[in-house]
Parts: structure tokens; C-alpha cells; sequence
């Protein structure tokens, strides 16, 4: 057969441009093309197009991948506080409660540090007490952290309403040393488990004081505890703009580098202290979690070495079975040339990832780690059409012009890969308007990818394909005897599967197939229903934590240790509070009985509530103790009365060194 169309009237829509220059020949095909827009001659067309025109094609390829220098330096950070949770949760709208609450803009970023002895020893021992002191004026006085405009940041800059909420442990500490010397009466002191009397005032202690076992002793009457294993420290900042102009996330930068800090200092400590210091929170298990991803580099490199060669094999399979690496190509030099074919199936979806990397750079939008999971993905689908391409391209005939050859490939495969890839693109689009917001941006990235993949597939791929074509009356290539025999045994293979796909009557190997791969997929199907029907959707902090992270056994102390023991509910109430008001405090400790006597409540001793503490430091005051413990006293505790409560004393139980800890639990409207 000669380079001729012939009379298949699929094959007539090759447009005969007007002699003259090339601008006018390319404005005549643009008119004659929108004439047929039809799927099937739009590819031919589009194909036609990039044959005839390769170099504008490879240009626009490079205008697009000319976005990857936006890719680096990657901004990888996780959400792990909040990017997790579906913004149509009750939990985030409970949050954002909280939030509206405090007048924040942001979630609390809190700190854990954990105090635990090496040699299993109480940390109420003396030695171990003190220790635990000393770590913890050293973290909130002695680490800090640069930023622009000032050149140290402590934990006191921005800790807003909560920088005394661990001052617990130094007034135990404090107490504790001079009761065990005799100094103070149990009439001001009492370090009982799980409440504790410290400066004639209740505080709670199962906040801080973990695996405790207590016991009466007659020779140690001032406390109840046998033993502590683990003294936890809490560091929480408010996330706000502060009184300086500076834009909130550089404010987050700084709290987040200070939490780093802690565990850097956590981490260099050395081994032969008694003391272990453990430390974990939110920016700690981002840095984790992208040190970990990081670590998918080598795999990340072993996997596309592994579909290279997968792809090498196949492609060339492909050209020994359609007689391109003939001696008659040889003549012509395209045997080098199509032996890089497969080097270039796998540059389109290395190119469509980095790419998709650097248009989040543009945008200055983050790559979490699951978007470093997105190149396996890409890799293993965006080759695909790729391969589509090359193995329609092998099979036309090397005797029609480039123009022709590709215009006749895209016919065949462009409909296909445009449906394929739509839904995958769509279905990770639909991803892409998930709540969750870390799910959200890998969905947005693997349909940008996919998306990329179609598009460098046609214009790049399709553009080397004409480069790569034959020489216009180049021969046809002749198979040789080998060729033939496999290629003849592949046919019989493919004969025989589609005979097994056949209702043919009195075969019984047909009937066989055709009923296992029905129960197969009935199976599949079932299982599905029910996989569906009986999942439960459940995120751990384990589950995404490297396995070789040293923060691993923090987070298993936090979920095994300390939450079983104290796992606290917050509760907030709106409505503006008279503590004068008889009628609407009885009210409001009837809400509270309620709670605690709920099932799984600890009920009055575990509940921290401020109206209780106020009430008790006010009947302190009305006694004249205030005096006796800080050596002064207010101006209008003497016209006080013990048990006739109201406002007076609110700003005084807000500055005392026991109970500041509650200003963060309160709104207080000073001019009311």
C-alpha cells in the first residue's frame, strides 16, 4: 500500500492549505479546523496540528513546565491541629466556639512536656522535685526565640492568660520542702491527691501529678501520695495578633519556633540525668512528619526506577513486535530514536508532577505529606496515555506524512484518554471541596497532576511522536520469522481469553470461566457493601506518626497515661454572670450537678470551675488569711462578709499567684 488515503471517507479530512507564507497557511488551518469540531475529527485535527507545527507545541510545553522553578524551596508543613478535622464537624464548631470565646484568631498551640525519673523513682522524691522546678523555669525563662523587629522571643511574650497555669508544681514543690522541714501548719497547707490546699486555697492537682498512689500515713500527715511517676507540664499560647503590627502568621512562626526550640533542648539533654524530659506537640509532629515523608526520596527513586524499566521493556517489546528496530530503520536512523521513546513516556509524568509542586509555589499554597505521596500516584496513572499513544503510533503506517500519522493516532485514542482522564481529574476535583483541609489540598494537587499529564501527553509527547515519525515514502517495516511467531502467539492468546468470554453452547471450559468470574465479582461486590456498611472513620495521632520517630512514646504516654486518668471537658457558658445574683447561681450549679453526675464523671473534686475557687478565696479574704500568706490585703476586705458573695473581689482572685491560672477560663467586662 502506498502513502495514499485512498476512498476511506474516515481519512478525507486532510486540509489543503493555500500556497504562501506560513502564517497564512497556519491561519487557514485554524479556519478550516474549527469546521470540525466534532470528538473523534477534533483529535484528528488537534493531532494533524501538532504535527504539522511541533515547535509551537514544545514551546508552549516549556512555558508550562517554566513553572517548576516556583517548586523550590517546597513549603512542606502540615496542619496537624486543626487540617484534620472537617470544617462541618461538630468538633470544629466547637472549636471556633472556643475560639469566638477567648477572642482568638487561632486554635491554643499547646506544649506537653513530660517529667518522668530514669531509675522508675517518684518524682516527689526531693531530688527529682527540684529537677522538675528547675526544668521548668529554665524552659519558660531561659529558651527563647529570634523574629523581626525583636530580637528574643519567651514563653512570657506570648502565653497571653495562660503563663501561670504550671505555677501548680513550683508552689507544690515550694510547699512540699518546707512541710517535710516542719515550717508551715496544716492550717495553711495541705498536699493532699487529687486537691490539694496550697496558701489556705483548693488546687487541683491530677492537671500535672500522674500515676499517683496515695495512702494515709500517721508519720506524714501533710500528704497523701505514696508515689508520682510523671509530672506534666503544659505550655499554651493564645493564637492572636498581638499589640505589635505584625501579621498573625509570623506570630504563629514564632510560637512554633519556640516549640521546636523546647524539644531541641529536650532532645540534647544528656542521659545520665534522672530527670527524662519529653516533650510533644503540634509543630513537633509536623517536623516529624515531614522528616519522614522526606525519608520517601529513596523509595520515591526506586519506585520510578522500577516503572522505567517496566516501561523500557514494554515499549521496545513493542518495537521489536512492529519491526521498528528493523535493518530498513536503520537505513533511515530511527532505530536510536524510538529506542528513547520510553524515556520520554516517563519524563511526562515527572514534568506533570513537579509542575502541579510549582504552581502551589506560585500561589504560596503549602505541600502537606500526603502530597508527597501524590508522585507514586501520578507515576503509576499519568503513564497511561503515554502508552496509548506509542502503541496506536506503532501500529499506523510508516508511510503517511507526520501530519497524517498523528492526526490518525489521536483519532484513535484521543476520545478514550479524554474520558479516562476527566474522571479521574473530576473525582479528585470533588476530593479537592472536602472539609478536611489536608485531604483537600491532595486531592486539588493529583487532579492538577493528572490534568497536566493529559495536556503534556498531547503536545509534548505527541510533538517528539512527529519529530520521531518516519521520513515521508520511508518503507514499511518487514517482521521478521521470530517477529512472526510471536506476534502469532499473542494472537491465539487473545483468540482463546475473548472464546472463554463467549456463551458458547456445549463448552464446558466457557461455562467454567464465565461462573468463577461472576462469583469473583459478586464477591468483590459484597465485600464491598459491607466494607462500606461497617467501616468506622477514625484518625489517631499513632497512625500518622513515622514509626522510627522519637515522639512516638510521648504521644503513647499522652494516649495510655494521661488521658485515662484526666481527660477534661470544657464547657462554655455565654450568658453574662452576676455572682451576687442568688437565684441565677442556683441555677448555674444545678447545670453544673448535672454534668457531674453524668457516667464517666469524676464528679465535684475533678471539676475545675472558677465560681467555686472565687467563692473560696473570697471567704479567704473575708477572714483576713489574704494578709496572713501575701502580706496585704484589699482595701474593701473589711467590709466584706464571709458567705455573702458578689463582685467585688474579682480582680484580686484574678491576680492571686494560686488562682491566675483562670483568666483564661473567663471573659470579665472590668467597666460592667
Amino acid at each position: 500500500m502506498n502513502g495514499n488515503l485512498g476512498d476511506n471517507p474516515a481519512r478525507h479530512l486532510i486540509p489543503k492549505f493555500i500556497p504562501g507564507t506560513k502564517l497564512g497557511e497556519f491561519a487557514d488551518f485554524i479556519r478550516w479546523s474549527f469546521s470540525k469540531l466534532e470528538m473523534r475529527k477534533f483529535f484528528r485535527w488537534f493531532g494533524q496540528f501538532i504535527g504539522n507545527y511541533p515547535i509551537p507545541s514544545l514551546i508552549a510545553f516549556g512555558i508550562m513546565i517554566s513553572l517548576i522553578g516556583f517548586a523550590f524551596p517546597m513549603n512542606l508543613r502540615d496542619r496537624v491541629r486543626d487540617g484534620y478535622t472537617p470544617t462541618n464537624s461538630k468538633a470544629y464548631q466547637e472549636s471556633k466556639r472556643l475560639r469566638e470565646f477567648s477572642g482568638l484568631t487561632g486554635d491554643p498551640m499547646m506544649t506537653s512536656v513530660m517529667l518522668r525519673a530514669r531509675d522508675k523513682s517518684s518524682m516527689i522524691d526531693p531530688d527529682n522535685l527540684m529537677d522538675a522546678v528547675r526544668l521548668l523555669q529554665h524552659v519558660k525563662e531561659n529558651i527563647s526565640v529570634s523574629s523581626e523587629g525583636k530580637e528574643r522571643n519567651r514563653f512570657s511574650d506570648f502565653c497571653g492568660h495562660h503563663c501561670r497555669q504550671n505555677d501548680v508544681v513550683d508552689y507544690f514543690a515550694l510547699e512540699m520542702v518546707k512541710l517535710r522541714a516542719g515550717e508551715l501548719s496544716l492550717f495553711k497547707s495541705n498536699l493532699t491527691y487529687p486537691m490539694a490546699m496550697l496558701m489556705g486555697q483548693k488546687v487541683h492537682l491530677e492537671r500535672n501529678f500522674y500515676g499517683v498512689q496515695t495512702s494515709f500515713n500517721e508519720n506524714r500527715t501533710y500528704t497523701n501520695i505514696d508515689y508520682c511517676e510523671l509530672i506534666l507540664l503544659t505550655f499554651t499560647a493564645d493564637i492572636q495578633r498581638p499589640e505589635e503590627e505584625v501579621v498573625l502568621w509570623s506570630f504563629q512562626e514564632i510560637v512554633a519556633r519556640w516549640e521546636l526550640a523546647v524539644s531541641d533542648f529536650a532532645s540534647k539533654r544528656s542521659k545520665d540525668e534522672n530527670v527524662e524530659m519529653l516533650v510533644i506537640g503540634a509543630e513537633i509532629v509536623d517536623l516529624e512528619m515531614n522528616k519522614d515523608s522526606q525519608r520517601m526520596t529513596p523509595y520515591f527513586a526506586i519506585g520510578f526506577a522500577g516503572a522505567a524499566v517496566f516501561i523500557f521493556i514494554s515499549a521496545w517489546f513493542s518495537l521489536f513486535l512492529y519491526g521498528r528496530l528493523s535493518p530498513e530503520f536503520r537505513g533511515c536512523g530511527m532505530v536510536t530514536a524510538n529506542m528513547l521513546l520510553p524515556v520520554f513516556v516517563c519524563v511526562v509524568p515527572a514534568m506533570a508532577i513537579l509542575t502541579t509542586f510549582g504552581i502551589y509555589g506560585l500561589l504560596g499554597l503549602r505541600i502537606n505529606s500526603l502530597m508527597l505521596i501524590m508522585p507514586f500516584l501520578i507515576m503509576g496513572i499519568g503513564v497511561n496515555d503515554s502508552f496509548l499513544v506509542v502503541h496506536h503510533w506503532l501500529r499506523e503506517r510508516t508511510t503517511l506524512t507526520r501530519s497524517e500519522l498523528l492526526g490518525f493516532v489521536f483519532e484513535d485514542v484521543g476520545p478514550s484518554i479524554t474520558m479516562t482522564t476527566l474522571t479521574n481529574v473530576i473525582s479528585f476535583a470533588v476530593g479537592a471541596a472536602a472539609p478536611t483541609a489536608e485531604i483537600a489540598l491532595f486531592c486539588a494537587g493529583s487532579a492538577i497532576a493528572m490534568g497536566l499529564a493529559y495536556i503534556y501527553t498531547l503536545i509534548f509527547f505527541g510533538a517528539l511522536l512527529a519529530f520521531y515519525s518516519a521520513p515521508e515514502g520511508s518503507p514499511e517495516p518487514k517482521k521478521s520469522r521470530r517477529q512472526q511467531q510471536v506476534g502469532n502467539f499473542f494472537d491465539k492468546l487473545l483468540l482463546w481469553y475473548a472464546k472463554l468470554l463467549q456463551n458458547n453452547k456445549g463448552d464446558v471450559s466457557s461455562s467454567i470461566f464465565r461462573t468463577v468470574f461472576l462469583l469473583i465479582w459478586i464477591g468483590f461486590i459484597v465485600g464491598g457493601v459491607v466494607g462500606c456498611t461497617t467501616i468506622t472513620s477514625k484518625l489517631e495521632t499513632e497512625k500518622i506518626l513515622p514509626h522510627e520517630t522519637p515522639i512516638r512514646m510521648p504521644n503513647r504516654i499522652i494516649e495510655e497515661q494521661i488521658w485515662p486518668e484526666y481527660y477534661p471537658v470544657i464547657i462554655m457558658v455565654h450568658r453574662p454572670f452576676d455572682v451576687a445574683d442568688k437565684a441565677l447561681n442556683t441555677e448555674f450549679m444545678e447545670l453544673v450537678d448535672e454534668f457531674e453526675g453524668l457516667e464517666g464523671s469524676r464528679g465535684a473534686n475533678s471539676t475545675i470551675l472558677w465560681l467555686r475557687n472565687y467563692k473560696e478565696y473570697f471567704d479567704f479574704v473575708a477572714a483576713g488569711n489574704e494578709k496572713d500568706i501575701f502580706g496585704d490585703s484589699d482595701e474593701d476586705a473589711a467590709e466584706i462578709q464571709k458567705g455573702q458573695y458578689d463582685n467585688s473581689q474579682i480582680q484580686g482572685f484574678l491576680e492571686s499567684p494560686i488562682t491566675r491560672h483562670f483568666r483564661g477560663m473567663m471573659v470579665v467586662d472590668h467597666d460592667a
